[in-house]
């Protein structure tokens, strides 16, 4: 029997179909596809997104223009694409003195545990997640290169005025790789403090 041949072009084509609705279909299954935004009701701010170097102002923008918030929920928060800038932010969310939460359903991780740890009150419904790792960055160092972990002092420090033992910080780059994730227990959350009120869980 002779074998099929396909026009090169016609492969062509059908790899970027394959591709592109590839990509189409991860993009569904994403909880988030964009920077930081906010969904404000009230004295709310429904957050969601991912955070890098352009959202350093994202606070201050919300500040400006609902004046009335005191609370952010957090909904679907991958991370941050900018460590420091997030850091930043989180500090900014400290600053204004709102109130963090996170609802049933929702998921955030990596950065987007430090804007959450950043509420002056911190609260989580049951079947809520939170997602830890260790750190790697866009020059491709991680936290298990050899030498000095160079954001060790700085998050150890944020963690520290946050009223969150800095030990976390050891907690996350133990508990998975950087490009790996670590969801929570309610026990460990609890062991190291991350919220300032429980709810009992059935």
């Amino acid at each position: 029997m002779q074998a099929l041949r396909l026009n090169p072009y016609i492969l062509v084509v059908i790899a970027l179909l394959i591709v592109l609705f590839g990509k189409a279909g991860y993009e569904r299954m994403q909880p988030e596809r964009g920077q930081i935004e906010f969904d404000v009701r009230g004295d709310t701010a429904y957050v969601r997104g991912f955070t890098n170097n352009r959202t350093f102002s994202a606070i201050s923008n919300l500040q400006d223009e609902h004046p009335n918030v005191r609370h952010l929920e957090l909904r679907f928060m991958s991370g941050t694409l900018d460590s420091m800038s997030n850091l930043k932010l989180a500090r900014q969310i400290r600053a204004a003195g709102y109130t963090t939460h996170l609802p049933k359903g929702s998921r955030i991780a990596s950065g987007a545990v430090d804007l959450f740890l950043a509420g002056t009150q911190r609260t989580m419904e049951c079947g809520a997640y939170i997602g830890v790792h260790a750190w790697g960055d866009s020059l491709g160092r991680t936290a298990q290169d050899p030498g000095p972990d160079i954001f060790e002092p700085v998050h150890r420090s944020f963690l520290s005025d946050m009223g969150i033992t800095p030990d976390f910080y050891n907690f996350t780059r133990a508990a998975a790789d950087h490009d790996d994730i670590h969801w929570m227990s309610p026990q460990e959350v609890e062991q190291f403090d991350l919220l300032t009120r429980y709810d009992q869980c059935d």
